[in-house]
């Protein structure tokens, strides 16, 4: 009721309760200033016509209605406001179906169609009022928000996904893409048959450290320099110790892409594998190891004690969960620290090493498990499929050359004719299309219909906002 009053200019006059023939709550209420107070003034208000109410320019509103006057569905709709609506849908006008389920909510003031207190936009002023909604270029859910309490047409949610998507800035200022479920490692059956290798920089000092992927053992050593040869010169001294694995995992920094380490490991006979750039957690064994060495140099440092002590106890330390430490499952046997001990602490002991793969296989089961609620995998691309590369937390677009490994990494090229590698995570399917204008990704007015469900010549059907074509069921199909 109160919406339709909107319509009117009327007045409100005070009369005193004992004139009101049943009188209210509140004229009977006592007064804290006492009963001599002259109640007999005559208190006139004046409720304004909605359109007075509204905070737009009179420009705008004779721009809206003159808009409204010559938009054909808007004119069907005035038509059906003032000399009612048919009984059944099917009734209506094709044009006007979107607004059957909205009847009861629109009326009609001055000229102009209103769905509640929403303006109803005709539809060719429809792209320069998404223009507006979207100054300041907020995220789709801001937008719809921002523009549901002033405007609506049919479809506007689905127009306002599509103005963002094709927006420029805002695709290349978008959050990071959602996480994927968890591409664990697989779980190697022999100690220092799989291992990872990073570098690390502490108190101005740079350090090279490699961790077994089966017995979670940790070498590290100190640096002199940066060079590829440094660091060949130490991994010789852990393979020669130790053996040379079957596989070495690191990033791609410049010391692990260099030609001289390609030659390095196909002369010693282990297959190197990269992770993808900018993205540590497909290297996360080692990086937690790099955090968990840089804690024992800072306590070490601060305690004036030799951090070569504090990684032998962390080796001799059994793994969280398991049985046997480091060392024991790597060597197969306790190592000697200044901890007191007998002699049979200390003799070799045969591990299961079959045992111990199916409780890491287990358990990483189960931590898979855990981490992969709440996310969701991304589709997989195409080469020469049109994508956005995330490139300092800005996303560019690119363009896929093809997989790298796996089916998470992938090369792509820039506009600049620039080669990268990614992972899946940071690569954004582009939803815009440069190329077309506004007007071409509006959806178009429903095409009508034959009374027999048939469509009409030349019709493409009825589309819905997600794009799925609406067809009718086989028990309406004559032909």
């Amino acid at each position: 009721m109160l919406m339709k009053l909107h319509g009117y200019d009327f007045q409100i006059h005070y009369k005193p309760g004992k004139l009101l023939y049943l009188a209210d709550t509140l004229s009977r209420a006592p007064s804290e200033r006492g009963s001599n107070e002259d109640v007999h003034a005559d208190v006139t208000i004046h409720v304004n016509n909605l359109i007075e109410c509204l905070n737009v320019s009179k420009d705008k509103i004779s721009k809206i209605r003159e808009a409204t006057n010559k938009d054909e569905v808007l004119q069907r709709l005035k038509d059906y406001y003032f000399n009612g609506w048919p009984n059944n849908k099917n009734k209506t006008n094709v044009i006007t179906g979107p607004y059957w389920t909205f009847q009861n909510e629109i009326h009609v003031i001055d000229g102009i169609v209103f769905r509640n207190q929403q303006i109803v936009i005709p539809e060719i002023l429809r792209k320069e009022i998404l223009s507006i909604i979207h100054e300041g270029h907020l995220g789709i859910e801001k937008c719809k928000q921002r523009a549901k309490e002033l405007v609506w047409w049919p479809g506007m949610g689905a127009d306002i996904e599509q103005m963002v998507q094709r927006c420029e800035l805002c695709q290349r200022h978008r959050a990071a893409q959602p996480r994927e479920p968890l591409c664990p490692h697989p779980v190697p059956s022999l100690p220092w048959q799989v291992v990872a290798a990073d570098l690390f920089e502490f108190q101005q000092k740079h350090y090279l450290l490699v961790v077994d992927y089966y017995s979670k053992f940790i070498e590290v050593a100190s640096l002199n320099s940066l060079t590829s040869g440094t660091i060949i010169n130490q991994l010789k001294n852990f393979f020669g110790r130790f053996g040379i694995p079957q596989k070495v995992v690191s990033d791609n920094g410049p010391q692990f892409s260099a030609q001289e380490f390609s030659n390095f490991a196909g002369h010693y006979g282990f297959e190197h594998v990269t992770s993808s750039p900018l993205y540590a957690r497909s290297n996360g064994l080692v990086e937690r190891n790099v955090q968990t060495v840089k804690k024992l140099f800072t306590k070490a440092q601060e305690d004036h004690t030799d951090w070569q002590l504090a990684l032998l106890n962390f080796r001799n330390t059994p793994i969280s969960g398991e049985q046997y430490s480091p060392a024991q499952l790597l060597m197969g046997r306790r190592l000697r620290t200044r901890l007191p001990g007998t002699d049979d602490s200390l003799k070799p002991e045969t591990v299961d090493h079959a045992t111990i793969k199916k409780i890491r296989q287990q358990k990483t089961t189960k931590i898979k498990e855990y981490y992969d609620r709440g996310t969701r995998s991304l589709p997989q691309l195409r080469p020469d499929e049109s994508v956005r590369m995330r490139d300092n937390k800005v996303w560019v677009p690119a363009k896929v050359v093809g997989v790298a490994r796996g089916d998470r990494s992938y090369w792509l090229t820039t506009e600049n004719g620039r080669t990268y590698r990614r992972n899946r995570a940071q690569i954004l399917q582009r939803n815009e299309d440069s190329d077309e204008e506004y007007e071409d990704a509006t959806p178009k007015s429903p095409v009508p219909r034959s009374p027999q469900g048939e469509r009409e010549p030349g019709g493409s059907g009825i589309v819905t906002r997600s794009g799925r074509q609406v067809r009718p069921p086989q028990r309406f199909s004559f032909d």
